[in-house]
């Protein structure tokens, strides 16, 4: 990992998954083509060797997440929330 570059937790790939994000972009026409869900959880602060991001501690589920959230990347720092869809 470098300085300022995403720390991103890969989600599972499920069918449910993919049909969410293809209703949202369709209608907002955009054609996402190799759709890789994710959860960004941050910029790196400083540079870091690999091993140290394999040896992270995840996250645990304590509940669903409240929303799914479709951004449009503006920089490498600000993001414009395209759709909030609930999930509960």
């Amino acid at each position: 990992m470098q300085n300022g570059e995403q720390v991103r937790l890969g989600v599972e790939h499920t069918g449910e998954l993919r049909e969410m994000q293809t209703d949202i972009t369709q209608r907002l026409g955009i054609t996402e083509d190799g759709y890789w869900p994710h959860v960004t959880l941050g910029l790196a602060r400083a540079g870091f060797p690999r091993s140290d991001a394999e040896a992270m501690r995840l996250p645990t589920l304590d509940a669903p997440a409240p929303t799914l959230d479709m951004q449009q990347e503006m920089t490498a720092t600000d993001f414009r929330i395209l759709v909030k869809r609930p999930l509960t």
